[in-house]
């Protein structure tokens, strides 16, 4: 079973580049990689740090894993535009959590 996680490589103080992979027992495979502004990054690592382990509406799958899991989808067919739209399609979610909404 391949898991998804995300590598953060900084270009200079104001730019990163998010970098998505797939790893399973045997190797890792870079899927897809996108900069964007730090102020951004900083934010949406704020988000998924505080509510990315919280429950995805019920399902056996938690907000970041379901992010991972769609993001994983999309870079097979090698968008990156349509890779950072699956990572972040649910962001309302955090966000909702963070002002106090019950999801």
């Amino acid at each position: 079973m391949a898991s998804c996680f995300i590598r953060l490589r900084w270009l200079h103080p104001t730019r990163v580049v998010y970098e998505l992979y797939a790893a399973n027992a045997k190797r890792e495979v870079a899927m897809s990689s996108f900069e964007i502004p730090c102020a951004v990054c900083r934010r949406l690592r704020a988000l998924f740090d505080s509510f990315g382990e919280a429950d995805y509406i019920g399902e056996p799958v938690s907000i970041i894993e379901h992010s991972l899991q769609c993001a994983a989808l999309a870079a097979t067919y090698g968008d990156d535009e349509l890779v950072v739209s699956a990572l972040l399609h649910d962001l309302g979610h955090p966000l909702g959590m963070e002002a106090g909404f019950e999801l």
